[in-house]
């Protein structure tokens, strides 16, 4: 059943999902506090979960991780899915764990060839080292383990690409140096 939520607009009950270029445009209408606890609130009655989806390979991830006050994320996930595009071995999703609840981040970011895999860098790692301290809380969800990102730009580009199914990825020198180098930018090396 559809819904209206005074702040997010239209939204089905039974399944919470949200486009996240909507969500990030109402993140920078707020303040990043406000936006938080709007998440909050939705995630208090929507039994916990909500998605924020993105159609595309190339999401606007920094944007919402922005509209996130670092003290109201709890941690960070990145999963492969199997059930978003089926051209592809995987898609890479993330769960953000707030307060009350988990927001999936569910785009088609995948590696199978370099303009894809460039994207994962640009528009997930980059966020993610870039953004609200937002790093430090990440972890790598691959069935019942968890391990955290490791700060090597080498580990980190085979643990994600390996994750997207597609860990030949890293096997072109000049594509793995120019990841190395967005990275490296991304650190302030």
């Amino acid at each position: 059943m559809v819904q209206e939520d005074f702040f997010f607009g239209k939204i089905d009950s039974e399944n919470p999902t949200i486009s996240l270029s909507k969500a990030v445009l109402k993140g920078e209408q707020v303040s990043p506090e406000f936006f938080a606890m709007q998440i909050n609130r939705l995630l208090d009655k929507s039994n916990n979960r909500i998605a924020l989806t993105c159609g595309t390979s190339y999401p606007d991830f920094s944007g919402l991780l922005k509209n996130l006050p670092q003290k109201e994320v709890g941690l960070i996930e990145i999963y492969a899915k199997h059930d978003v595009n089926e051209m592809m071995e995987a898609t890479l999703a993330c769960d953000i764990y707030m307060l009350n609840g988990v927001v999936s981040v569910v785009t088609n970011w995948c590696a199978y060839k370099h303009a894809r895999a460039a994207e994962i860098v640009s528009t997930l790692l980059v966020p993610l080292i870039s953004t609200n301290n937002s790093f430090s809380k990440s972890f790598v969800q691959t069935g019942s383990d968890k391990v955290k990102l490791p700060e090597c730009n080498d580990k980190l580009l085979n643990m994600i690409f390996s994750l997207a199914g597609y860990p030949s990825a890293m096997k072109d020198y000049s594509a793995a140096c120019e990841y190395g180098n967005i990275l490296d930018s991304a650190w302030g090396r």
